[in-house]
């Protein structure tokens, strides 16, 4: 009997974890997936913003690059609709100016967005735009602009130094 308590007093102590020890574990494993699943949701409602900014400039591109192709001076300034694949409809206007220069004209053009705007945002967009139509300028005034832009570079040629 004495050998036995000889051996129970040298055995090592059984280590375990504790009921409290356990717990303390799972609540700092518990808030660390909270953390980290948030962290993700954040990311991936980022990478949705991004594909939709990414898809609304696209659209619009679309719709500036339509809007300039056109070749009637009458249909360029009515303005119009333009369907695209995913906002849907865009309506614009354009307002002409001219310039100093022959053919060479000032545009503004504003388009509204459609209700269902990709991205989230509404209202309208403004662009200004230099274009070069030869065929929407009058003869008689390409003609007198042409005279004016000759006789300004000529005019500028004797302004300048050297030139007697």
């Amino acid at each position: 009997m004495h050998a036995r308590n000889h051996q129970l007093a040298n055995a090592r102590p059984v280590t375990a974890f504790t009921l409290v020890e356990v717990m303390v574990a799972l609540a700092i494993f518990g808030m660390a997936v909270v953390v980290l699943g948030a962290a993700y949701i954040n990311v991936l409602n980022g990478y949705d913003a991004i594909r939709k900014d990414q898809v609304r400039e696209e659209e619009l591109a679309f719709v500036f690059a339509r809007i300039m192709a056109h070749q009637v001076r009458e249909d360029f300034e009515a303005g119009g609709t333009i369907d695209t694949l995913h906002a849907g409809r865009f309506s614009w206007i354009a307002r002409l100016e001219r310039t100093g220069v022959a053919d060479l004209f000032d545009a503004e053009i504003t388009v509204t967005l459609p209700e269902r705007e990709v991205g989230g945002r509404r209202g309208e967009l403004t662009k200004r735009a230099l274009i070069y139509r030869p065929g929407w300028e009058d003869a008689a005034e390409r003609d007198r602009l042409r005279l004016e832009t000759r006789e300004r570079l000529e005019d500028s040629r004797n302004e300048r130094p050297g030139n007697v």
